[in-house]
């Protein structure tokens, strides 16, 4: 089991790598996470509203406010916008081009951002 320094020390590598995408780690570039795969492996995908409620409860263990949920999936996954519907488009876009990079780097970009703001909130750093 890991001590809490190392814990911290780790949380702190994994934040930087989903802050900056594509996924690589610094120290480690032939690490990279597969984020569209990540993503993919949630039950709706394409439902923004699903994915950050199954994200948060898979990081945090734990039901996030509602308020706090459509606070993170606006600013991350929806751009500073509130129609779920874009990033709705952007993944079935995903899916029917999965070779154009740049929805590929969009939806990385987007997801990555999302992430990194659960990792550094304060109901993860006290778990």
């Amino acid at each position: 089991m890991l001590d809490t320094a190392d814990s911290l020390a780790w949380r702190e590598y994994v934040m930087s790598a989903c802050k900056n995408p594509p996924g690589g780690f610094y120290h480690y570039p032939n690490i990279k996470a597969d984020w569209l795969k990540y993503i993919a492996s949630f039950t709706t995908p394409s439902n923004p509203t699903k994915l950050v409620q199954e994200l948060c409860w898979q990081l945090l263990s734990k039901e996030v406010p509602e308020a706090d949920r459509i606070r993170v999936k606006n600013e991350f996954l929806l751009y500073k916008s509130t129609n779920d519907q874009i990033w709705t488009n952007l993944w079935n876009n995903y899916l029917l081009n999965p070779n154009d990079q740049t929805i590929k780097n969009d939806i990385i970009y987007r997801f990555s951002g999302l992430l990194g703001n659960l990792l550094n909130s304060p109901d993860y750093q006290l778990m």
